[in-house]
Parts: structure tokens; C-alpha cells; sequence
């Protein structure tokens, strides 16, 4: 009787969310996560704008992303916010966008912080995630239950609660390229020797992104070291380097094993684009490589959105809730005897870290070449 009940209770609440989001002319998604789960996310602002095209569709993302999706022909505005605010910013940020008086919003991120940024900014309707007990902030709170499925297949299901209809093939939307990113990767290109200048395009280029936000995430650098022999021995390809800042040492350490190994001639087509690509730039070099290999970390993601074919190596992180949505152009490389991961953590619980470790060069150039068709 009582699940009855409360089962009532639930279809009525709905009920509310769909007929608050009917009515609104204006609609606030709020997500500060990871580059990721921001791409992860895409497809579900794609889909209500296509079946509501007259709403006015805004989001609130990370500062460190947002100019990703800036161009986003789906999205009407895009609001930063950086988590380095101070209280003081973070109160004065939220007074402006309470200003423009949205009547629905929706967290998908469910932090505290998040959580408490769409209370001081949302007057009216709030919906989103109770993971941590939110569920007092919010109008309507859903538990957090990700199950057996891809993270972006699970923010879709919102739009059954907004009484919309899930799309049968869901991919991930097109992200128009800003023309100043495309004219300044070009000279970072010219610079590095990767441009043909009498063809105005890029020479033929992977992109192999080293880094990764956890340190249990990054596959070692003496595997991408032989990787990238194996591309420099046996085809014309040159290398790109990605990764944050963060990543600069690592990559120019991997640069030394290659040269160790190799003539400087061979050695002076890889660059290290670590730290000197904005989020923008990124999107267009990858989209003019013709693979990237990475981690599960966010260049992967960005290589996916560009529509680049991707092969991903996955370790502690659970390669069906997170593997890059473009499913036909991209491979998942993972450790398949061990019963340890997925484990979700950020460093090794049992210190070995086999679960990438022990995924060796001529495992990922094998499923290169067939990715790819190298004919190799």
C-alpha cells in the first residue's frame, strides 16, 4: 500500500515538472563538471531545443569549458562559473542570473556546490539530483542511480520527465568551430612544422593525449614512447603531444625516450601541444587529426564531439558509463582478466596499477590499424 502510495506521489510530482517546463519560455541547465561529462550532457540540450526550438535554452558550466560549447548553436546563453570564485563572487554571480528570473532550471551536476548555486539563483521551479541529500533544495529530486548505461544515456531521461520523446538513436550534436580558434591553431601548427602551406591545411597528424585527471588514469610513458615509434617507423603520420599544462614535463620526457631511440629527423615530428591549445583550439586539432588515442579523460571526449575517430584506454573508469559517445568511430582498450576494475579510483588501491600497465603498444597499434586501416 505504502509503495503504492508514494508511487502516486511520484507521477504527480512529475506531472508538475512537465507541465512547469511546458509553460516556461525559458529553461537554466546548471553542470560544473568535467570537460566529459559536459560533452556527456550535449545530447540532452541538442534533443529539447530541437522539440522545443521556441524555448530559450541557457546553461551555467564550468569557466574552464565553457568555450567548448559557446558556439553551441542549440544553447541561447552560456554562463561561467569559476569554482575558484570566493563566496563574495560566487553570491554576486548568483544574483544575476536569479535577475533574469528563470521559471524552470535543472542541475544535472548534484555537488553541494551546484546544488546551492541553483538555490540562490533559481527562484521558481528547481529540479535535478539528490545525491547527497539535495533533495531539500530542490522542487523535484531524482536519486542518483547511473546503473548499467552510459552516462549520456542517462541524462536523456530527462526528457521523458520533461514529457518529451527520447530520441531512437541518440548522438552526440555538431559544435560549430570558432573561425579565430581555427586561425591560431593554425600558427601553433605553421610553428611546430605541421602545415602545408601550399595546400593551406594541415599535414597528416594523430594526436596521442598522455595526461589524464587522475593519476591512475594515465597510461605509462614508456608504452606511448614505443607508440609513437611504432607511428614514426612505420608511416608518414606526425605526432601530436596533448594535454593540460600539467602534462608538459610528462610529454617532454616522452619526447627524450623517442629521441633516445631515433634520429632527430624522426624525432622533430612529434611537438608537445601540451599547455598551448585553449579548450577551443583543442576541438580543431583534433578534428583535423586523423585519430587520437587517450585515456579516459577529456581530449578522448572532445576527439568524439569533433566526430575523429578515437581509440580510449580505460582503466579504473568504467568504459560503458564513459566511454566516448561515438560509438562506430572509436575502440575501448581495456584490461579484460582482471576482476579489480572497474574501481573508480584515483590511485592504485592495490599499488600495481595493472589495469593499464599491463595494455601493451603492440595491443593499441594492432586495434589502430584497425580503426584506422593503416595497412600496416
Amino acid at each position: 500500500m505504502r509503495s503504492s502510495f508514494l508511487a502516486t506521489v511520484e507521477k504527480r510530482v512529475i506531472k508538475i515538472l512537465s507541465r512547469r517546463f511546458e509553460e516556461a519560455d525559458r529553461f537554466l541547465i546548471i553542470n560544473l563538471l568535467y570537460l566529459g561529462d559536459l560533452i556527456f550532457s550535449l545530447p540532452l540540450l541538442a534533443e529539447i531545443k530541437k522539440q522545443r526550438p521556441g524555448l530559450k535554452l541557457d546553461i551555467i558550466a564550468n569557466s574552464n569549458f565553457t568555450g567548448l560549447i559557446k558556439g553551441a548553436k542549440f544553447l541561447d546563453a552560456v554562463y561561467s562559473f569559476d569554482k575558484r570564485n570566493s563566496l563574495l563572487e560566487s553570491l554576486q554571480f548568483a544574483r544575476k542570473i536569479r535577475e533574469k528570473n528563470y521559471p524552470v532550471s535543472l542541475n544535472i551536476h548534484g555537488s553541494w556546490r551546484s546544488s546551492l548555486l541553483q538555490f540562490l539563483s533559481c527562484r521558481d521551479y528547481r529540479a535535478g539530483y539528490s545525491r547527497f541529500g539535495q533533495k531539500f533544495f530542490l522542487d523535484y529530486s531524482r536519486k542518483w542511480q547511473p546503473g548499467d548505461r552510459h552516462m549520456a544515456d542517462y541524462y536523456l531521461e530527462w526528457i521523458d520527465f520533461l514529457d518529451l520523446e527520447i530520441p531512437d538513436h541518440p548522438e552526440l550534436p555538431e559544435v560549430e568551430i570558432p573561425v579565430q580558434a581555427l586561425e591560431k591553431l593554425a600558427d601553433k601548427l605553421k610553428n611546430a612544422g605541421f602545415w602545408i602551406e601550399n595546400r593551406s591545411q594541415p599535414g597528416r597528424y594523430v594526436v596521442l593525449n598522455s595526461g589524464g585527471s587522475w593519476e591512475s588514469k594515465r597510461w605509462p610513458s614508456d608504452n606511448f614512447v614505443r607508440l609513437v615509434r611504432l607511428f614514426l617507423e612505420n608511416t608518414s603520420y606526425n605526432i601530436v603531444l596533448s594535454g593540460s599544462s600539467a602534462d608538459r614535463a610528462r610529454n617532454e620526457r616522452i619526447r627524450a625516450g623517442i629521441r633516445a631511440k631515433l634520429r632527430n629527423k624522426e624525432s622533430n615530428r612529434v611537438w608537445n601541444a601540451a599547455g598551448r591549445t585553449t579548450i577551443p583550439e583543442l576541438l580543431v586539432l583534433v578534428s583535423r587529426a586523423e585519430l587520437v588515442v587517450s585515456g579516459d579523460t577529456g581530449p578522448a571526449h572532445v576527439a568524439a564531439l569533433a566526430g575523429t575517430r578515437v581509440i580510449s584506454l580505460f582503466g579504473p573508469s568504467d568504459e560503458i558509463m564513459y566511454r566516448p559517445y561515438n560509438f562506430n568511430q572509436s575502440r575501448v582498450i581495456k584490461h579484460e582478466e582482471l576482476s579489480c576494475r572497474p574501481c573508480g579510483e584515483k590511485s592504485c588501491p592495490l599499488g600495481h596499477h595493472r589495469c593499464l600497465r599491463e595494455i601493451s603498444p603492440a595491443r593499441v597499434w594492432s586495434a589502430i590499424k584497425d580503426l584506422v586501416g593503416l595497412g600496416l
